[in-house]
């Protein structure tokens, strides 16, 4: 049995005497030195854990898509700043182009 102290005090299991206010939590199934693991548990294997991996990026995949249709301000944002991209880009290039070019 585990007994974790909470507060100024150490207070025993049982004790009496709560006018500190201190508390005590205890972990009642954790044996002497064990260290909250999961040892028990059988490890997944390495095509579970790809099928998971999976099976978790479809369902992000759907729920970003689901998101983007509807929500019409993000597609508005996004599209914006793409297309301000793009354009930032392509004027960029041509001023650096025609600055080597000696044409400005």
């Amino acid at each position: 049995m585990r007994a974790s102290p909470i507060g100024a005090a150490e207070q025993q299991p049982g004790s009496a005497d709560s006018s500190a206010g201190d508390v005590t939590v205890i972990d009642a199934d954790a044996e002497p030195g064990d260290a909250d693991s999961r040892s028990d548990s059988p490890q997944p294997s390495r095509w579970q854990s790809f099928r998971s991996g999976v099976r978790r990026a479809i369902h992000l995949g759907r729920v970003r898509i689901a998101f983007w249709s509807r929500s019409l301000l993000v597609r508005v944002v996004v599209l914006t700043l793409s297309l301000s991209t793009i354009v930032m880009l392509t004027l960029g290039l041509i001023l650096q182009q025609q600055i080597t070019n000696g044409l400005l």
